[in-house]
């Protein structure tokens, strides 16, 4: 197995992607333990990486600005390039190792590239027809053949490394856990123990949320029948829409009030999370927390969180389970990131595959998931 010293790793992400690829990263530094890592990824991708023991350098870049033609020949995106360009060539990488599938081909284009711009002599990444310019490849079999930590790993084993997929794993500054717990008594008091809900699910699909109804639903079930204060938790551009929510007695709201270490400490402690396909139940699902995501239009194989069981409504949950990815697993579904293609972000009209999951399953797999907690 070949040795290199400087690596550059390519994760245009956000934070549920990001904490997906930490197995591969993980998987490259025990590889190359003297190595150089450095991680090209996003602002959001940089919460999580900042936080890993496996990376060296986090080189953050706007990726919305290079999603389209227009936005790579701006003024502002022609400047963030030759700075990009610059700061990538002197980095005098060795090999490039791309955690992306190339979706479309302008999207190949673009990563082909990004990749020249380095001069690495190695470069692994997925193929599916796209991927010329790799010089070592993992087949890539589609969305959802694979979940997204399994292809990261492949890429890797491309390099032929003998890597092995671990938990993914974060670095937490004892300030923060010392901030989070201050936060944690102001806003409850006494309470010691907790339940996290998550309601948002960014703005790239809206058409993975669920009701907020059902949402409140579950936080009272939460509250009255087991006891738990729900921590409602979040960014602040996710507070609009969710007042109904944040007025249960119970429910305190924390949208907008932690930073991205504590929002960590806070899942890593709490008793049960539940949301949707989202950033804070994949940060649950990497801290094994009892975890309830619910899927709809979005690929539940390629994306479920870290070490969980699909599972459909109605199934029994076995003794060893603890991270449950929930779908209605209807024909229609997935209908984003299907095959090799992108698919529908904005949905059905109807949207059934959300608006009607029922709380009542969730809230008899919360009964379970806390009774053996």
């Amino acid at each position: 197995m070949r040795q290199f010293e400087r690596i550059l790793v390519v994760k245009l992400a956000d934070i549920g992607d990001a904490v997906l690829s930490l197995p591969a990263v993980q998987s490259l530094r025990a590889a190359n333990p003297n190595a150089t890592i450095d991680i090209l990824t996003t602002e959001a991708g940089a919460n999580v990486f900042a936080l890993s023991t496996a990376i060296d350098r986090v080189i953050t870049l706007q990726k919305q600005q290079f999603d389209h033609i227009r936005g790579l020949i701006s003024f502002s995106g022609i400047t963030e390039l030759l700075r990009l360009a610059a700061q990538l060539r002197g980095g005098r990488y060795e090999a490039v190792v791309l955690l992306h599938h190339l979706t479309t081909s302008f999207g190949a284009r673009k990563f082909a590239a990004l990749v020249r711009t380095t001069g690495a002599t190695v470069v692994a990444g997925l193929d599916n027809g796209r991927g010329a310019f790799l010089t070592h490849a993992a087949p890539d079999y589609g969305f959802g053949a694979k979940a997204e930590w399994e292809y990261g790993i492949d890429v890797v084993r491309s390099l032929g490394i003998d890597a092995h997929e671990t938990r993914p794993e974060f670095s937490l500054p004892e300030s923060a856990e010392k901030s989070a717990r201050s936060l944690l008594q102001r806003t409850m008091g006494h309470h010691a123990e907790y339940a996290v809900v998550h309601p948002e699910v960014g703005a790239f699909s809206p058409a993975r949320a669920w009701r907020n109804d059902h949402f409140a639903d579950v936080c009272r079930h939460l509250i009255v029948d087991h006891d738990l204060p729900v921590l409602l938790v979040g960014v602040e551009q996710d507070r609009p829409g969710h007042e109904q929510l944040a007025a249960i007695p119970g429910v305190y709201d924390l949208v907008g009030q932690t930073s991205f270490p504590e929002l960590c400490h806070i899942v890593q402690a709490s008793r049960i999370v539940v949301g949707c396909d989202s950033s804070v139940c994949h940060l649950a699902g990497a801290f094994n927390r009892p975890t309830i995501a619910l899927f709809g239009p979005s690929n539940i194989h390629a994306w479920k969180p870290y070490g969980s069981r699909v599972m459909k409504i109605g199934e029994r949950l076995d003794r060893d389970e603890n991270v449950i990815a929930l779908h209605r697993d209807l024909p229609c579904s997935p209908c984003i990131y299907t095959g090799f293609r992108l698919g529908r972000p904005q949905g059905c009209r109807s949207r059934s595959c959300m608006m009607d999951l029922p709380p009542a399953p969730v809230q008899q797999l919360s009964d379970t998931l806390l009774q053996r907690s």
